[in-house]
């Protein structure tokens, strides 16, 4: 659950990160943070989870490593916040790239 709840954020930011006018991308911000909380939620249930059948107690620290969740994004943002700028893909810096380049011109 939280794994897919991951993934849905990503490609939700993706959408932020490609998203070619202001409109598009103030409706693929709503959704993304709309998605983060539901990622936030299910990693919380997951963590609630663990502590109940014995498993890691008072552990929130690791599952926040395990699982990195982005802030919210602003609703004047061009690009989608990610977990830790650290672990940037190179996906993620291809397109970080492309929207740069699009705003130059």
């Amino acid at each position: 659950k939280v794994n897919y709840a991951l993934l849905r954020l990503e490609v939700a930011g993706r959408d932020i990160n490609m998203a070619e006018t202001s409109d598009g991308r103030k409706q693929a911000i709503r959704r993304f943070n709309k998605v983060r909380s539901e990622a936030l939620d299910a990693r919380r249930d997951l963590t609630i989870h663990r502590e109940a059948v014995g498993m890691r107690i008072r552990n929130w620290d690791r599952m926040q490593t395990l699982y990195p969740i982005p802030p919210a994004c602003k609703m004047d943002a061009t690009f989608a916040p990610i977990a830790q700028e650290e672990e940037t893909t190179t996906l993620q810096q291809l397109e970080r790239n492309i929207k740069e380049a699009r705003l130059a011109k």
